[in-house]
């Protein structure tokens, strides 16, 4: 498998996204292009073998007790907690769902509440899945090696699987573990994610086995493990594993055009095949993905000492002139801008990102994040009502009194979908992505960066784009001094989640540059977040001073976006 794409297992039928090990769960996962489905099996009492995880049924259904205590028509009167009645399917009833598909069967055999194997338990599954036709598409895992070792004997099959816990690993030490696989024929392992790294994976195939990870479950964890090349992972987020995989990847593009490439009949693609592959290919096709559009003009001082930049999620703009107003009543230098229209009918057609740069007399940088396929409607009365979106690009840019050089788009882990399933009816093509770009300052250059991670994501999942964010930055600035601003989308109050982290130990600094407060609002589009922190700057080899957070309401009492800016002032180490 070294040569070939990381296999997907849907773990327990994919149990962070449907109730785990349940009909729903396999229903779910067997229209999915995954290529394992993961279930456990214990014995009813009268034998009926049953798909389920724990040996005990207190965890996961109405009942209680040892679920091998219990016969066939016992546990049918029991219903899978988090579910509409659903019961605990029988190791039969799943093979019917997956016999139809392409899907392979990773079956884990387990053990009973004191960890005693089941006598005769793969035998008898054997012969179920058997007269479905499905040996050949049956993997056999077990973190008990003397079950291992009968699967790895039984003829068939289509591999076997050791499954290693943390405390095996680290008390035999991965050579002895190695050794037991080899001696009891086994031919693959799986190790928790954690306690895998290259090195270990060098050593396991130099010995002429096969390696596996299981609880991958999140975004960083999933984008680790295909990292390193794995045969295969367990996940409880196959959808969001199958993205990560095959749908649009990290990229980072520096082509400059004065005018982005439009789409021409982009609302095809509303009634395209809906999967991450389709997404990736018409991805692909867009040419104004890999663009950079840059206009505009300025008149920097020639050699400013301090430097007034903001950042300011600006909702799309729906109020160019009053944001413009209210970007210059702020004194900044350099604006950090995400959210911004171009040609959408929600916003009367407008390039926003050029009209706000000719308003300000400033220099500008736009990268499309999403190409708009929906229509929305127009909030307010606008001078352009034709119908549909002339142009459809929706994304991210910055504004510079001083010239812009060489602009760079990162584009970033695709986390969420906004293609096969998007949230709201709101179908995209696209992804989130930052725009950079080098600026004079003084006598010296520093990097600036404008960034929008994902609104659909947890933590980890922004975290892992924020790594991407930083390796490509590091790359690209070298040694000159960074700013990074925008929507991280974070719902906290202070520097508490794993990104803020990562950009520290990589010596960004967030304290300097962000007061306390929420940085949300209520607007005519949205909600807004309550009271969480959404918007942040953090800087590395810059003085930071006088951060401030400034309301997005215009003098008339106009809510322009449901962000408010947030700025700082800058001076070089």
């Amino acid at each position: 498998m070294t040569d070939a794409a990381t296999m997907i297992a849907s773990h327990r039928g994919g149990a962070l996204e449907w109730v785990e090990n349940s009909p729903t769960a396999f229903r779910a996962t067997a229209a999915l292009p995954v290529n394992q489905v993961e279930f456990d099996i214990h014995p009813s009492a009268d034998g009926v073998i049953m798909v389920h995880h724990d040996a005990t049924l207190d965890r996961t259904t109405t009942g209680t007790g040892a679920l091998v205590a219990q016969s066939f028509a016992e546990l049918r009167l029991l219903t899978l907690r988090h579910t509409a009645g659903e019961a605990i399917p029988t190791l039969d009833e799943v093979c019917a769902i997956f016999a139809p598909t392409a899907i392979t069967l990773r079956m884990e055999v387990k053990t009973d509440a004191a960890h005693a194997p089941y006598p005769g338990l793969l035998t008898a599954a054997l012969a179920i899945i058997d007269s479905h036709h499905m040996r050949a598409r049956t993997v056999v895992t077990s973190f008990n090696p003397s079950i291992a070792a009968e699967a790895a004997a039984t003829p068939g099959l289509q591999d076997t699987i050791w499954l290693v816990s943390p405390e095996v690993q680290s008390t035999q030490g991965i050579a002895a573990v190695i050794a037991t696989a080899q001696h009891n024929g086994i031919g693959r392992l799986g190790l928790r994610s954690s306690h895998l790294d290259a090195g270990i994976v060098a050593d396991i195939r130099a010995a002429g086995l096969g390696i596996g990870a299981w609880a991958v479950n999140d975004s960083m964890a999933i984008a680790d493990m295909l990292a390193l090349r794995l045969d295969v992972f367990t996940t409880d987020l196959p959808a969001r594993a199958l993205r990560l995989r095959s749908g649009v990847q990290p990229s980072v593009a520096q082509q400059s055009v004065s005018a982005l490439t439009a789409v021409p009949n982009a609302t095809a693609w509303l009634d395209a095949e809906a999967t991450n592959e389709a997404h990736a290919s018409a991805h692909a096709a867009i040419t104004a993905f890999s663009e950079i559009e840059r206009g505009g003009s300025g008149n920097a001082a020639p050699e400013q000492t301090v430097l007034r930049l903001g950042a300011w999620n600006l909702e799309r703009c729906l109020y160019p002139a009053e944001s413009a107003a209210l970007l210059r009543a702020a004194g900044l230098d350099v604006a950090l801008l995400t959210e911004l229209d171009y040609g959408c009918h929600r916003t009367g057609q407008r390039h926003t990102t050029r009209d706000l740069a000719d308003m300000l007399e400033m220099h500008y940088a736009y990268g499309v994040e999403f190409l708009e396929l929906a229509t929305m409607p127009q909030p307010i009365p606008l001078a352009d009502t034709s119908e549909g979106n002339a142009v459809g690009f929706h994304g991210n840019g910055l504004l510079s009194r001083s010239d812009i050089r060489a602009p760079l788009i990162i584009r970033l882990d695709a986390v969420a979908d906004w293609y096969v399933a998007p949230p709201g009816g709101q179908k995209r093509i696209g992804s989130r992505m930052a725009v950079a770009a080098t600026l004079a300052f003084g006598t010296q250059e520093i990097v600036v960066c404008s960034v929008h991670l994902e609104s659909n994501a947890d933590a980890p999942g922004r975290a892992l784009q924020f790594r991407t964010l930083l390796d490509a930055l590091d790359i690209y600035a070298a040694e000159r001094p960074i700013v990074i601003g925008g929507d991280l989308n974070t719902p906290v109050h202070g520097p508490d989640e794993a990104l803020f982290d990562l950009a520290m130990a990589r010596g960004f600094d967030w304290t300097a540059c962000n007061t306390p407060g929420p940085t949300t609002r209520p607007s005519i589009w949205s909600k807004g977040a309550g009271d969480w922190k959404l918007d942040w700057l953090c800087t590395r080899g810059l003085t930071a001073e006088s951060p401030a957070i400034i309301p997005a309401i215009a003098p008339d009492g106009t809510v322009l976006s449901d962000h408010d800016l947030v700025v700082v002032s800058l001076t070089l180490n």
